[in-house]
């Protein structure tokens, strides 16, 4: 323990020296400002005071939190604090390697695996007591000026961790192996974007998959009304044309049925691979979207999507109770989309994404130990 703490008030120093731990702290300090411009006062959200957007009959409560999830923590605290974490922790191995130092550490009785496991700790914790500060002031801040405590805004700490540990496994992972901090941010970065885009596309295709499936059911369901009225229309020994007519609508409806199956079977073939890649890679994003589900209920995210879609259609209309736009179709697709996701196991996005890390983590202390200083 004496040999933990010593190495945290070190790398607390090293840190502390390259003054970003404060800066990100101050940067923090002045979102948390920014945030409190705005508020709510009964249906409306205000601006410095100022009835800024009536949401009634919405809660305005829901577009309050779901503004503040999306901009504040994470555009800020799941990307630009991130990112500023990252460029103040990668230094923590390569320097240590490079600098010579690790010869001082190695001279004491410590084992290179476990001075390996401390400094990849402290650079966690870094991270931890910047998130434990966003997320005490953000928890004020929501009971003054959104007149609700929101409890789960606490569970910003271990999910912003978490996705954090990803990002820094590799960075220690490419650090340790090329010596280069610079090289170790940049192709951490890189890799972050290709996590993303992964996660993007998958999150993509499945909307349109869902949107194709309604297009299926929806056919389906002409084409077996068209032949109910068929066999009615003959069983009557109608002399009209109509039988005929009926006849060229199921064919035409037939035949736009196997096109859009065959166009289904495309596009569940092409999301079935991206979605292998994605489960054996981080999921910084649906991490990330983990605290939604603490801050958010199912139907307020769902009224959320419907508004930002142009869209008010409700449940009735995503069952086929009456016939729906092609607009409609895009905010049914992305409400189904979304419940998908929403409902995604959390040990499965959060055991698979550390599992890759241990991995990652596993091979870089393993070249840490056997390289030679």
């Amino acid at each position: 323990m004496n040999q933990f703490l010593a190495l945290l008030v070190d790398g607390y120093r090293d840190l502390n020296a390259r003054k970003l731990f404060w800066i990100t702290l101050i940067i923090s300090g002045l979102v948390i400002c920014v945030a409190a411009i705005f508020g709510i006062k009964g249906t409306a959200i205000t601006f410095a005071g100022s009835r800024m957007a009536d949401f009634a009959p919405m809660d305005p409560l829901a577009w309050y939190t779901w503004g503040y999830g999306k901009i504040f923590i994470g555009v800020w605290l799941n990307w630009a604090a991130i990112a500023l974490a990252l460029i103040s922790t990668a230094g923590l191995f390569p320097d240590l390697i490079s600098s010579g130092s690790i010869d001082l550490y190695l001279s004491k009785p410590i084992s290179r695996l476990r001075l390996f496991l401390f400094k990849y700790v402290t650079g966690l914790l870094f991270v931890a007591l910047q998130v434990a500060v966003f997320s005490a002031a953000s928890f004020l801040l929501f009971g003054i000026r959104a007149h609700a405590w929101r409890p789960g805004i606490f569970m910003a700490i271990p999910i912003v961790v978490c996705m954090f540990s990803y990002l820094f496994g590799f960075c220690v992972l490419l650090g340790v192996w090329t010596r280069s901090t610079i090289a170790a941010i940049l192709l951490t970065v890189l890799l972050w974007f290709g996590m993303w885009l992964v996660q993007y596309s998958d999150s993509q295709l499945l909307q349109i998959n869902v949107m194709i499936g309604m297009q299926v059911d929806r056919d389906k369901q002409s084409l077996a009304t068209t032949d109910a009225e068929l066999r009615e229309a003959n069983g009557a020994g109608s002399s009209t044309t109509r039988p005929a007519s009926l006849t060229t609508e199921r064919d035409s409806t037939a035949v736009e049925l196997s096109d859009v199956e065959k166009t289904q079977a495309r596009f569940v073939m092409i999301r079935n691979i991206v979605k292998g890649v994605k489960t054996v890679i981080p999921k910084t994003g649906e991490t990330n979207d983990l605290l939604d589900r603490w801050l958010l209920s199912d139907s307020d995210a769902n009224e959320i999507v419907a508004a930002m879609t142009g869209s008010r259609s409700r449940r009735r209309q995503a069952r086929g109770q009456v016939s729906r736009s092609p607009e409609e179709d895009v905010t049914l697709g992305a409400i189904q989309a979304q419940e998908i996701q929403r409902h995604t196991s959390m040990w499965y996005i959060i055991g698979t994404s550390l599992l890759c890390e241990a991995v990652v983590v596993g091979f870089a202390a393993w070249i840490f130990c056997r390289r030679d200083y």
